[in-house]
């Protein structure tokens, strides 16, 4: 790969892949056209779309230089189809976009700064997003640094918010044999690199679609449901069951619905090369629709002051994990791990 690096002004590229995502594309573009910092390459590397998100990309193109469109001439799946995309890149710096993900302006020249006091690994805070580009959960403030020992424990770099060092990607690529790739490569560079510097500021945002759904039916009911239990403790037991009830048959219909259809999920939203991931995915719907009951509880953990009891509750859970995934992942691999 022929880098350029100017010393006052280095090239940063930016590497975006693209699979059906004529919904959201033209936005996360815009995002990286518009930041304060302008020395920029966008890569778009689609990965043969069947919508017309392609023609969105192209037109882009048209108008800014700066954009260079893609095609795979097969389905490969997003290692493969980030891999070619480091490997056109010419900056001195690689940073990676999701198609549907977003940038605050200043997140190439926040993160440039960090990088010039000498780290190769980059990254930043975020918050979720839905399709109307509304928060829907706690913003996740990042530590402000991370090595290899703290990411096995929390793993704290998500794709859309790497910065990275384009010599480190020459030799270590995105593994197309396992699941979550992007874990995987950010904890083989950090056997290289001692420590990653993570901005604290948020400065990406990663969106989520369906699950928001659950999380604007509890945040909506939540505040009323606190105000009713100090007035009517009747009526507060009513709002907090048919929270709780709408949420769970929520749930249970959005995860049948996937478990039924998880491979045309799959082939829609990220073509053929995906289908391994339809028994994580199964499994993982699961999760978080069990998750989001547990967040529906919390009405009535904080409004009974029985807070005190999450710790052991989380422990237990952790416990639970760590044996299951000793006993699964030698199974049933990937599916295992979800």
């Amino acid at each position: 790969m022929v880098r350029e690096r100017i010393e006052q002004s280095p090239l940063v590229s930016v590497v975006m892949p693209n699979y059906n995502g004529e919904r959201f594309v033209s936005e996360a573009i815009n995002t990286v056209l518009s930041q304060t910092y302008s020395n920029i390459e966008l890569i778009v590397v689609d990965d043969c779309s069947t919508d017309n998100s392609p023609e969105i990309v192209e037109n882009i193109a048209r108008a800014d230089s700066r954009v260079h469109f893609i095609r795979n001439n097969s389905n490969c799946g997003v290692s493969k189809t980030r891999n070619k995309g480091i490997q056109l890149a010419k900056g001195h710096y690689i940073a990676f976009l999701d198609n549907d993900d977003l940038w605050e302006k200043d997140k190439i020249e926040r993160q440039l700064l960090l990088a010039s006091k000498g780290h190769r690994i980059v990254y930043c805070s975020y918050d979720s997003i839905n399709e109307k580009d509304e928060s829907i959960k706690k913003t996740f403030i990042v530590p402000s640094t991370t090595n290899f020992k703290k990411m096995l424990y929390s793993s704290v770099i998500s794709c859309s918010s790497a910065f990275i060092d384009a010599e480190l990607l020459e030799e270590h690529l995105f593994r197309t044999d396992f699941y979550h790739e992007d874990y995987l490569l950010w904890m083989e560079l950090l056997k290289v690199e001692e420590e990653a510097a993570g901005d604290q500021k948020v400065l990406m945002h990663y969106r989520q679609v369906w699950v928001f759904v659950l999380s604007a039916i509890i945040d909506s009911m939540y505040p009323v449901i606190m105000e009713s239990f100090k007035t009517d403790k009747n009526k507060f037991l009513k709002q907090n069951r048919l929270m709780y009830a709408i949420v769970f048959y929520v749930s249970i219909i959005v995860s049948l619905l996937i478990v039924l259809f998880a491979g045309p999920i799959v082939i829609l939203l990220y073509g053929e090369a995906y289908l391994p991931s339809v028994g994580p995915l199964r499994v993982t719907t699961w999760y978080v629709a069990f998750s989001y009951l547990g967040v529906a509880r919390n009405a009535w953990i904080v409004s009974h002051n029985l807070q005190k009891y999450n710790a052991p509750i989380y422990a237990g859970a952790a416990i639970t994990n760590i044996v299951l995934n000793l006993c699964f992942i030698p199974i049933w691999g990937a599916t295992g791990a979800a």
